[in-house]
């Protein structure tokens, strides 16, 4: 049996040669001299411009449209609109718009490889897409909850390791828009946003609606597409709208803490998505309800 004393020196003797390791390798091959110069200062944190995070936050919106089917219902919708009993004269031309100005915006194909590439998402997944995307913004989402729950358990801070995990999630997704070209970003969702604008306004005609008997343009969406799959799109749209919330409040995390709709947004997205939200009674215990221990260590058999 070790005695408390050998398990702190064991954890001693293995930091000791961890960093007297990584003082060797940063003696040769930064200051071969030996001269201990200070360090060059940190580079300041990768912030994306604002208009740029605005698209990112705007194309996983219409990532998750298209999850929802909205644009691929009305192109289909389009594309048979002379084979439909419709009685509007309007409706049909606004179809007929629709349809002839497809060549002005991205195709579904296109759309499908935008959002592979940059949300892991769709039909679209090819070798470069980004696969981590979802679990990120979980991470942000997560973070974000828990902070607010700390925040209300100790009196208006959250503990440093809930600002931490807050202030990280939202650096690294930070890192991850800023690594994409801006202009890109930008002209990519205008494009794909003008179409989704076009469906909507489609699927909110009046003669569309009465040929329907739907009351909003959401209701056309779900009498066009099988009833199967209903609640699956509406929690698409849902988690669209609460992460794109999310995604736009990331500037802000690295000098404060997620406010009162941030993390409204976090928790809508969290539920969207079937995903557990942090509650209360999962946070450890104030520090000073945990007892002071006999010994610091555990003797270990």
């Amino acid at each position: 049996m070790r005695s408390a004393l050998d398990v702190l020196a064991l954890a001693l003797r293995t930091a000791q040669a961890g960093l007297a390791q990584r003082a060797r390798a940063m003696a040769a091959a930064d200051d071969p001299l030996r001269l201990a110069l200070p360090p060059l200062p940190a580079a300041p944190p990768v912030t994306p411009a604002a208009d740029a995070l605005a698209a990112y936050a705007a194309l996983y919106l219409h990532a998750e449209l298209e999850e929802a089917r909205v644009l691929p219902a009305v192109e289909a919708l389009a594309e048979r609109r002379y084979r439909l009993a419709l009685q509007d004269r309007n409706t049909i031309g606004r179809l007929e718009r629709f349809f002839l100005s497809a060549r002005d915006h991205p195709a579904r194909s296109e759309r499908a490889v935008i959002f592979g590439r940059l949300f892991g998402m769709g039909e679209g997944r090819g070798d470069d897409a980004r696969l981590d995307f979802l679990q990120r913004l979980l991470r942000l989402a997560t973070a974000a909850v828990r902070a607010d729950l700390e925040r209300s358990r100790l009196a208006g801070q959250p503990g440093l390791a809930s600002q931490a995990a807050w202030q990280a999630a939202a650096q690294d997704l930070l890192a991850v828009v800023a690594a994409q070209p801006g202009a890109w970003l930008v002209q990519s969702a205008r494009r794909i946003h003008a179409r989704s604008l076009q469906a909507f306004d489609i699927l909110g005609d009046a003669g569309l609606m009465r040929w329907l008997l739907s009351r909003s343009p959401w209701e056309s969406l779900t009498k066009l597409l099988p009833e199967e799959g209903a609640l699956q799109r509406d929690a698409a749209a849902r988690r669209g709208a609460a992460g794109q919330a999310l995604l736009r409040a990331l500037p802000a995390a690295a000098t404060s803490l997620p406010d009162a709709e941030t993390v409204q947004a976090a928790v809508r997205w969290l539920v969207a998505s079937g995903l557990p939200v942090p509650q209360a009674t999962m946070l450890p215990p104030p520090s000073s309800a945990i007892g002071v221990p006999e010994t610091a260590f555990e003797v270990s058999a």
